[in-house]
């Protein structure tokens, strides 16, 4: 569930983000939280290396109690950009500083996919597709499978697609 249902979501994000296709994907399972049933593994690192050589780390873990919390750096060769944190108002007050953090993904991302959706009604009549489509989805789920497979062995594996047809091109 950590990959299928938390961690799909990067996974696509982050293949927009760097326009380029994952080659090997490995899990990394450090100490384990006691908040879970002993047959679930949480926190997972997840490390994903694209065909040209960006690596990706992405670090999940679904059982935390705190909260709903994303966080988002992107670190290049002249510089780095961080995503805004927190992502709430900071409260400064009687010498202590701060903020809530959403227990809930919708906190988060209800404008967004309310805006994805009223985009795609908007355009449907027109025939106007925008935004991501199938072949993404193919490679989230293609790379997902790899995440599943390296969290089962600990070894770096292969992503396995088949070539972009023309369709997408």
């Amino acid at each position: 569930m950590t990959v299928h249902d938390t961690a799909i979501h990067e996974i696509d994000l982050f293949h927009w983000m760097v326009n380029d296709d994952f080659d090997t994907v490995q899990v990394i399972t450090p100490k384990q939280t006691s908040l879970i049933h002993d047959k679930c593994r949480d926190p997972h690192i997840m490390i994903m290396k694209t065909k040209t050589g960006v690596t990706v780390d992405l670090e999940v873990f679904v059982n935390c109690l705190f909260g709903y919390d994303i966080n988002c750096e992107v670190v290049c060769e002249k510089g780095a950009l961080a995503m805004g944190k927190p992502m709430t108002p900071v409260i400064k007050t009687a010498g202590i500083q701060s903020s809530a953090v959403t227990m809930e993904c919708y906190d988060l991302f209800k404008e967004a996919y309310d805006e994805e959706l009223r985009s795609w009604v908007d355009n449907a009549p027109a025939g106007i597709i925008e935004g991501p489509n199938t072949w993404d989805g193919y490679l989230a789920a293609v790379t997902a499978d790899a995440l599943i497979k390296a969290q089962k062995t600990g070894e770096i594996v292969k992503v396995e697609s088949v070539e972009k047809p023309d369709f997408y091109k």
